[in-house]
């Protein structure tokens, strides 16, 4: 599935969702890298779950999530404008499913660790369970 903003893979729940877990790749994987993720971490499917696809497309080749010219220092352009992007992609997504960050788990790989991160614990956004600031 395409939205509008980013590519997404949805895996639904078994039944009514009790919650969202959502996975975000690393650097020049895609949104279909971490799918197996989520059925090693919520085999019952008692969880909608959602990977998604950084927007940047860099060398050497992939998805990436922000530009990073040298380790440890991510472009600071590329990084607000993905987690802009990010925030409003995830915070339409809960709202369509009828789900909000209190019941919602947010993890990735390499750069994707990095934006759930911020997701989860940027100035003023909601906090997944189980974060603490």
């Amino acid at each position: 599935m395409t939205s509008e903003a980013l590519p997404y893979v949805e895996r639904p729940a078994a039944g009514t969702p009790e919650g969202a877990l959502i996975l975000l790749h690393g650097r020049g994987a895609d949104e279909y890298d971490l799918q197996p993720v989520l059925e090693a971490l919520d085999p019952e499917r008692r969880l909608l779950g959602l990977t998604v696809g950084g927007p940047l497309f860099l060398p050497p080749g992939g998805r990436h999530w922000y530009v990073v010219p040298r380790v440890g220092y991510p472009d600071p352009t590329t990084f607000h404008a993905t987690y802009a992007q990010l925030t409003g992609f995830l915070d339409g997504w809960l709202a369509e499913h009828d789900l909000d960050w209190s019941r919602t788990v947010i993890g990735g790989f390499s750069q994707g660790t990095v934006m759930s991160y911020a997701v989860g614990l940027g100035p003023d956004r909601p906090s997944p369970p189980g974060s603490s600031r």
